[in-house]
C-alpha cells in the first residue's frame, strides 16, 4: 500500500501545470525577477470586468509578457481549478517542494511560502501567495522567481 507521501508525489509528477512551472522558474537569469498572477474567480466574476459580473466561474491570468510565463499561464488556464482554488497553490507546492505535505483534509485560505530550486550556485527563490483578491475579487495565486 502507498503512503501518502508517496501519492502525493506520484501526483505531482503526473500534474500537467508542474513541467510548466518547473520551466517558468528555470528560465529566470540571475538578477532577473518574473512573475505570474493566476486569477479565479467562483460565482461573482471579477470587479473590473462587468462581462464576468454573471459567470459561474471565471479565469484570468498575467504572464507580464514573458514566454515562459504564458507557456505556465496556459496551462493554468487549462487545468487549474476554479471552484476550489486553493488546490492551485497546493499543486504548485506539491511540484517545487514534492516533501512538502499536506494533511488529507487541509484547506487553504492564503498562504505565503517562500522556496528555493536549483543548486546552491545557480537558481530561483520562488515566492508563492495565494489569498483572496479583495481588490477585484475571487482568488489570486502569484508565483514570483527571482533568479540568483
Amino acid at each position: 500500500m502507498l503512503g501518502l507521501a508517496h501519492v502525493q508525489a506520484a501526483n505531482a509528477a503526473r500534474d500537467p501545470m508542474c513541467a510548466p512551472l518547473k520551466a517558468f522558474v528555470a528560465s529566470i537569469a540571475p538578477k532577473e525577477s518574473k512573475q505570474v498572477l493566476f486569477r479565479t474567480s467562483w460565482f461573482g466574476g471579477f470587479k473590473d470586468d462587468p462581462q464576468t459580473e454573471r459567470s459561474v466561474m471565471a479565469k484570468r491570468c498575467d504572464d507580464s509578457g514573458y514566454a515562459p510565463g504564458r507557456t505556465l499561464c496556459d496551462a493554468l488556464i487549462t487545468y487549474g481549478v476554479t471552484e476550489f482554488a486553493e488546490l492551485n497553490a497546493m499543486s504548485a507546492i506539491h511540484c517545487l517542494a514534492p516533501d512538502m505535505r499536506f494533511g488529507r483534509h487541509t484547506t487553504l485560505r492564503r498562504i505565503d511560502l517562500e522556496i528555493s530550486s536549483g543548486t546552491d550556485s545557480r537558481g530561483s527563490f520562488i515566492t508563492l501567495h495565494f489569498a483572496p483578491d479583495e481588490a477585484i475579487g475571487g482568488n489570486v495565486l502569484t508565483i514570483t522567481a527571482k533568479g540568483y
